[in-house]
C-alpha cells in the first residue's frame, strides 16, 4: 500500500468540482464530494440506472486550470502526473478517472487512469523508461456521454460482481500486524477470555468504499459475500499465505463490517435484557409492548441453549429503529418502569446491554446467536435488515389475534389503537403514526382528512403534519378533542 506524504497546502479545485457535480447531477447520477482532505480522490460518483442507484462507484481526481495542460494539439493535450499519484491510482480498488477542467472553455476532459496504467508497462513508467505523461483526448468530454461510456465499460458486470472484485483486490493488499490479545466479553455471564491472535488491517480505500454504499446496494453485496465466504478465504490462503483459520476470521470480519454499515444507515439496534428467573422474563414480555418508547420494533423471547446456574439464562431482545436516540429513551423511560411495575432490581433480578450497529452485527453471526433459542413475541413487520435477521432467529409464538391494533408513542404517552374503534379515529391515529415515524403516505389519508376533518387546502394539510410531528403528548395532537381523549383513556376509542 502506498502512503503519500501530505502536502503543506491543500490545493482547492472548486471550479472543476462544481462542474463535475453539475454534469453528474444533470445526467441523473449521484455526486459525492470528498469534503475532508484527501490524497488522490476528490469525489465519488455512484452510477444510477432506471432512476435508482446501482451501487457502482468510481473515483474522480479533478484538476483545474491551464497549468495542467501541456503540448496542446487540435485533438489532444498532455498532462504530466507525479509518480506517487500514479502508484496510488494504480493500486486503488475503485475505477479512477482523471478529470482536467479548463475554465477558459468551461469544459472538462477525462481519462481512465486505471486503464492508462494497466495499458502501459507500468514498471517502465515508474522507472523512467517510458515518459510519465497522460495524453488526454479532447473527444473525451465530461458530459452525459461520459456515463454512457461507463455503462459500456462496466455494464456487463452486475453490481455484486463489481463489489466482489473490489473485495478481492482489497484482500490482496492486507498487511499483517501482531496484537497481544484478542478479548471476548460475554455481557450476561461477565466472563472475559483472552488469546493471542494475529490481526489484519482493513484497507483504507475499502473502508471508504463501504462508507459510500447506499443501503440497498450494501444489502446486495452482503448477500453475495455471504455466499462467497469460502472462496474469499481461499484467495487469502493461496495468495497471502494466511493461515486458513485466520483467513476465515478476516473474511467474516469484513462481512460483519458491511452488515454494521447497513444497520447504521437504517438506524437500527437492540437491547438484550437478561433475567435470573423465567417467570420474570415472561411477566415483562406480556406488558413490554405497552412500555417501550418506539413505534417500529420486533421483540424476541429466548433462553440459553445450555442453562448455567451461574448465569442469567432468560432473555428478551428488543430491536428498533431510531437507535441514535434509543439508548437515551430506554435509559430514561423504560428501565425505571421495570423496577416500579415488576419490582425487579438491576444486577440482581435482571441485567441489560445495548447493541448498536457494530455490536448488533457481531451478534448476528451464528457463533453468538446460536447460544440462544428465540421465539417472536411481537413484530411490527417493518422492513429493516436487522429485523429480518432476528426473524430468522425466532420461531413464531404469536397467537392469532382477533383484534388488529397498533401502538404509538407520543412523548411520555403510549397508546394502543384498536381497529374496532371508530373508523375515523383509528384512521386519524394511523395517519399521525405514519407522519411521526416517517412512513409512506397513503392516499386514503387525504380522503380521511378531507371527509372526516374538513382539511382540504395544502396549507391546512401542512399545518396538520407540522403539529403531528411536534406533539409532545396526546393533548398536543392535531384535532384532538376532550371527548376523543376521554374515549382513548377509557379504552373505547369513540369520537363524538
Amino acid at each position: 500500500m502506498i502512503v503519500k506524504k501530505r502536502k503543506p497546502e491543500v490545493q482547492t479545485t472548486n471550479e472543476g468540482v462544481n462542474h463535475a457535480r453539475q454534469v453528474t447531477n444533470g445526467a441523473g447520477h449521484i455526486f459525492r464530494e470528498v469534503l475532508e482532505e484527501d490524497f488522490g480522490i476528490d469525489a465519488y460518483i455512484e452510477v444510477c440506472q432506471n432512476g435508482g442507484p446501482t451501487g457502482m462507484l468510481i473515483g474522480l481526481q479533478i484538476k483545474s486550470g491551464e497549468s495542467y495542460v501541456h503540448s496542446e494539439k487540435p485533438d489532444s493535450f498532455t498532462y504530466y502526473p507525479k509518480a506517487d499519484d500514479l502508484k496510488y491510482w494504480h493500486e486503488y480498488s475503485l475505477p479512477v478517472f482523471l478529470v482536467i477542467y479548463r475554465s477558459s472553455e468551461q469544459r472538462a476532459y477525462w481519462l481512465d487512469i486505471k486503464e492508462f496504467t494497466e495499458g502501459h508497462k507500468f514498471e517502465d513508467i515508474l522507472s523512467g523508461m517510458v515518459p510519465k505523461k497522460c495524453i488526454i483526448d479532447k473527444g473525451n468530454i465530461c458530459s452525459e456521454n461520459f456515463f454512457d461510456m461507463l455503462m459500456l465499460k462496466f455494464g456487463d458486470r452486475t453490481f455484486v460482481e463489481w463489489g466482489y472484485n473490489l473485495f478481492l483486490q482489497s484482500l490482496l493488499k492486507v498487511t499483517s500486524t501482531r496484537v497481544p490479545t484478542y478479548k471476548v466479553f460475554d455481557m450476561v455471564s461477565d466472563v472475559s477470555t483472552s488469546t493471542e491472535a494475529e490481526s489484519y488491517d482493513i484497507p483504507r480505500d475499502l473502508r471508504k468504499s463501504l462508507f459510500y454504499l447506499n443501503t440497498n446496494s450494501a444489502i446486495k453485496l452482503l448477500n453475495y459475500l455471504d455466499s462467497k465466504q469460502g472462496e474469499l478465504a481461499e484467495v487469502l490462503v493461496r495468495q497471502q499465505s494466511m493461515k486458513e483459520a485466520l483467513a476465515e476470521e478476516y473474511v467474516t470480519e469484513l462481512i460483519v463490517k458491511v452488515r454494521a454499515l447497513i444497520f447504521e444507515k437504517e438506524g437500527t439496534g437492540f437491547i438484550l435484557i437478561a433475567f435470573e428467573k423465567e417467570e420474570d422474563r415472561d411477566s415483562v414480555a406480556k406488558e413490554l409492548e405497552a412500555l417501550i418508547p418506539f413505534n417500529h420494533y420486533i421483540i424476541l423471547s429466548g433462553e440459553r441453549l445450555f442453562l448455567n446456574s451461574y448465569m442469567m439464562n432468560y432473555v428478551l431482545m428488543v430491536a428498533s429503529d431510531g437507535w441514535e436516540h434509543g439508548q437515551i429513551n430506554i435509559g430514561d423511560e423504560f428501565f425505571p418502569k421495570l423496577q416500579q411495575r415488576f419490582g425487579l432490581q438491576w444486577s440482581r433480578s435482571y441485567e441489560f446491554g445495548f447493541y448498536g450497529s457494530k455490536a448488533a452485527s457481531i451478534f448476528c453471526t451464528p457463533n453468538y446467536y446460536f447460544e440462544y433459542t428465540f421465539e417472536t413475541v411481537c413484530d411490527t413487520e417493518d422492513s429493516f435488515l436487522l429485523f429480518d435477521y432476528l426473524r430468522t432467529m425466532g420461531s413464531c409464538s404469536q397467537e392469532e389475534n382477533s383484534e388488529e391494533y397498533i401502538w404509538m408513542s407520543i412523548g411520555n404517552d403510549r397508546i394502543k389503537i384498536c381497529e374496532s374503534w371508530d373508523p375515523a379515529l383509528y384512521g386519524h391515529f394511523h395517519c399521525i403514526r405514519t407522519i411521526r415515524s416517517g412512513g409512506e403516505w397513503h392516499p386514503d389519508y387525504d380522503f380521511l382528512l378531507d371527509v372526516e376533518f374538513e382539511i382540504t387546502t395544502e396549507k391546512e394539510r401542512k399545518d396538520f403534519i407540522t403539529k403531528a410531528k411536534a406533539a409532545k403528548s396526546l393533548q398536543d395532537l392535531p384535532l384532538m378533542t376532550e371527548s376523543m381523549l376521554e374515549g382513548i383513556i377509557d379504552g373505547v376509542g369513540e369520537s363524538q
